[in-house]
C-alpha cells in the first residue's frame, strides 16, 4: 500500500518554486546541474539577505532515504515558516523554544541557509506509487550487471565498501 498524506516529489518542487516566487528578496531557487537517475529536476533554496555579498552558509539536506518521508516535508515547512516570519517580522516557536524576530533577522543577515529537502525524488516517487514499495530506501539506479536496483545515497561513497560500518557492495542489501 502506498504512503499517503505526504507531499509528492512534484509537490515539494512546487513548494520550493513558490517560496522563491513569494519571497524573492530573501529566497533564491537553485536548480542542481544533474537531474535524478529518472530525469527529475532536483531543487534547493537559498534563504538569506539576497542583497548582501557571500557569507557563511549552512546546508541542510533531507530525503536521501526514500522511505523517510517526513523529513522533506518538515524541511520545506521550516523554509516556509522562516520566510513568513521574516516577511511578517515575527518570531517563531518550536516546542518550548522561541526565537524573536530580531534573532531570526540576525541569522538571515549573517548566514545563508541552503535547504535541499529532497535529494532522492525517484525513490520518494517509488515509495508513494501504488505499485512501489513503501519500505524502499535507495534511489532507482538500474545498476547494470547487478541483480538489484538502487544506490543508498547516504552511504554510497568511493571508500570503505563492506567495512562493517553499515555499507555493502551487494546490490541486494539496503545499505
Amino acid at each position: 500500500m502506498p504512503l499517503t498524506g505526504y507531499l509528492t516529489a512534484s509537490a515539494i518542487e512546487a513548494g520550493l518554486v513558490h517560496l522563491a516566487t513569494k519571497h524573492p528578496t530573501i529566497c533564491e531557487l537553485i536548480v542542481l546541474t544533474e537531474p535524478s537517475i529518472e530525469g527529475r529536476t532536483i531543487r534547493a533554496v537559498k534563504i538569506g539577505d539576497r542583497g548582501r555579498s557571500a557569507r557563511p552558509g549552512i546546508l541542510v539536506i533531507a530525503g536521501a532515504h526514500a522511505r523517510e518521508v517526513v523529513n522533506p516535508d518538515m524541511l520545506l515547512m521550516l523554509g516556509v515558516k522562516l520566510c513568513k516570519a521574516n516577511a511578517d517580522q515575527t518570531g517563531l516557536t518550536f516546542g518550548g523554544k522561541s526565537y524573536t524576530a530580531s534573532a531570526l533577522k540576525s541569522l538571515m543577515d549573517a548566514t545563508d541557509l541552503y535547504f535541499l529537502p529532497l535529494v532522492n525524488p525517484d525513490g520518494r516517487n517509488f515509495v508513494q506509487s501504488p505499485t512501489g514499495d513503501p519500505m524502499w530506501r535507495k534511489n532507482r539506479n538500474p545498476n547494470p550487471g547487478r541483480p538489484a536496483r538502487g544506490v543508498d545515497l547516504n552511504r554510497n561513497y568511493d571508500f570503505l565498501w563492506s567495512s562493517v560500518i553499515g555499507t555493502s557492495s551487494n546490490s541486494n542489501s539496503d545499505t
